[in-house]
């Protein structure tokens, strides 16, 4: 026997929680419905069937930071496991379709199941990475390369290829991707007007195509002095060739994808 087909394969299931949970009847929420927040907590885990939900912490000044923003296929919720999370608020971007599962629920399954929970364990060690890796941009860059940082984040969480290389993410406004950047409405807007006048986005009521690779390469040029130029090792190397080329698989959105993880 070969050496080489002693060693086993893992199946790439693994480590996605779905493949551990049954489906349920699907919720269908309306755009902008709150599913839980700091009045309306939450005891159970939820899957997206369809549409978009977004995750929001407020700290004590009330300010609003989006820390994800959650597609089809992927979980949110997880925090009930530990308990209450007051902070964080789940708003349903559109109008939304969801599975969700009892915290008591999935504790059993991750009994008969252990794969289960170190699936989760995987998605909760991913979703530290990306909060880190954000906390470093927040610090590292200036206003205006973190909304284009957070364009290509939301291509590779969100977004479907075009044929002219494009991707598309369907519409958000220009204040939500202040509240993930961590900015203002007005700064977010005066930078998309610049990047679609030089062609690296286009955006409708509808949807943004963000044209990847033009803004990594405007990333990597720009230099406001020595110190702070952009260099490739400080961009996702997870999302490379290129620091944010879009693999098919993050493309696709799917499994526990967030962030352009």
């Amino acid at each position: 026997m070969n050496a080489h087909s002693t060693s086993t394969a893992r199946d790439p299931f693994d480590y996605d929680p779905l493949a551990y949970l049954p489906r349920t009847e699907i919720m269908r929420l309306p755009k902008r419905r709150v599913i839980y927040d700091r009045h309306q907590t939450s005891s159970r885990i939820y899957a997206v069937v369809f549409g978009r939900v977004k995750l929001s912490s407020t700290d004590d000044n009330g300010n609003e930071l989006v820390t994800r923003i959650v597609a089809r296929d992927q979980l949110f919720g997880e925090s009930a496991l530990i308990g209450d999370c007051p902070s964080e608020a789940a708003v349903a971007l559109d109008s939304v379709g969801l599975f969700s599962w009892q915290i008591s629920d999935v504790e059993a399954r991750i009994e008969r199941e252990p794969r289960l929970g170190v699936a989760l364990m995987r998605c909760a060690a991913e979703r530290t990475t990306s909060l880190a890796r954000r906390i470093h941009v927040a610090t590292a860059y200036n206003r205006p390369e973190r909304v284009s940082i957070a364009l290509l984040e939301l291509a590779a969480s969100l977004g479907t290829r075009l044929p002219d290389g494009g991707t598309r993410l369907l519409a958000l406004t220009h204040q939500t991707i202040a509240e993930y950047v961590g900015t203002s409405r007005e700064i977010v807007t005066s930078h998309l007007n610049r990047l679609k006048r030089q062609g690296l986005v286009r955006y409708t009521r509808k949807h943004i195509d963000v044209y990847v690779p033009g803004i990594e390469s405007e990333l990597l040029m720009q230099r406001t002095a020595p110190r702070r130029r952009i260099r490739r090792d400080h961009l996702d190397p997870q999302l490379a060739d290129g620091p944010y080329k879009l693999s098919h698989a993050s493309a696709s959105g799917g499994g526990c994808l967030i962030d352009g993880r």
